[in-house]
């Protein structure tokens, strides 16, 4: 999700050399499921969303659920955020995951 370079990423992806994946929308919302397979391993799903507001001051979530599907799957996350287009971000982690905060400014994952 976003630029690598300027924007950040935030990837989950099996850790093996070999998979595939789909990605498809609940129909109807704003919910993005993109199913991994893993050949000889099994399979999980991420569950993407962002609860959605009408109040433009709201603080805005990016909301990431992994699911086990079938049998067991290493799998990586890596959670570069930039804000600013570049600049650098302090992360701190809580009972419900991780904040990345820079001036003002945060991602709560």
């Amino acid at each position: 999700i976003l630029d690598d370079e300027r924007g950040g990423h935030f990837q989950i992806r099996p850790t093996a050399s070999t998979w595939t994946s789909s990605q498809a929308y609940y129909p109807g919302t704003n919910v993005l499921q993109t199913t991994f397979e893993v050949p000889g391993q099994g399979s999980f799903r991420v569950i993407d969303f962002m609860p959605w507001s009408n109040d433009r001051a709201a603080r805005h979530e990016l909301h990431r659920c992994i699911v086990g599907i079938e049998g067991s799957v290493a799998f990586e996350i890596l959670f570069v955020p930039r804000f600013q287009y570049g600049l650098g971000a302090v992360l701190s982690a809580h009972d419900h995951g991780v904040c990345a905060q820079n001036e003002g400014e945060f991602l709560s994952v």
